[in-house]
């Protein structure tokens, strides 16, 4: 009789548990929602770490995007400085007179310059005079052609060559005086 009443009383405590000195329990209701669950162990491990994954991925990208920006704040305020300490030796130089220093900032103003004027230059008749087929072209192929089988022939003997060698110079210096006064 009296086992009746505790049992009735019981039905809530579900499955219980005990070990020495600590009794654990669980309702029926989670011991059957735990036993029930479709999703096994597996499958709840691979998306706590999928969704460890994409956080970490999400915290990298963070990351490597402050990086990049402090990358370029640095690389800006270095730029600066440098710019800065040029001008400011430029200014010395100037100043005292001397012009030997070259930095960034004069190369840079003589680069454009270089490229206004190449910009500007029309096609002129001394172009016309260097295409492939021109005689200055292949006087320069001929004298080429020349040294390479004087070369080949007198392996190790290269002062055999010397005045196949002084042609093909003479070639390339009428070629280059040439397009250095068609720039002018």
């Amino acid at each position: 009789m009296g086992s009746a009443v505790s049992r009735q009383g019981n039905e809530d405590a579900g499955v219980v548990f005990s070990k020495s000195t600590v009794p654990l329990s669980f309702s029926d209701r989670l011991a059957n929602t735990l036993e029930g669950s479709k999703e096994s162990e597996a499958a709840k491990a691979l998306e706590i770490e999928a969704i460890v994954q994409e956080r970490v991925a999400q915290e990298l990208a963070k990351y490597k995007d402050s990086e990049r920006k402090e990358l370029a704040r640095v690389t800006y305020e270095l730029s600066k400085r440098n710019a800065e300490r040029e001008q400011s030796a430029a200014s010395k130089s100037k100043s005292s007179g001397s012009n030997t220093d070259l930095n960034s900032i004069i190369l840079e103003g003589e680069l454009a310059e270089l490229k206004r004027q190449v910009s500007r230059r029309q096609p002129s008749a001394s172009d016309k005079e260097t295409t492939p087929d021109s005689p200055e072209v292949k006087s320069i192929d001929d004298a080429q052609t020349k040294l390479m089988s004087c070369l080949r022939t007198h392996r190790g003997k290269n002062l055999e060559c010397q005045k196949e060698l002084q042609n093909f110079q003479d070639a390339l210096n009428k070629i280059q005086k040439q397009f250095v006064a068609s720039l002018a």
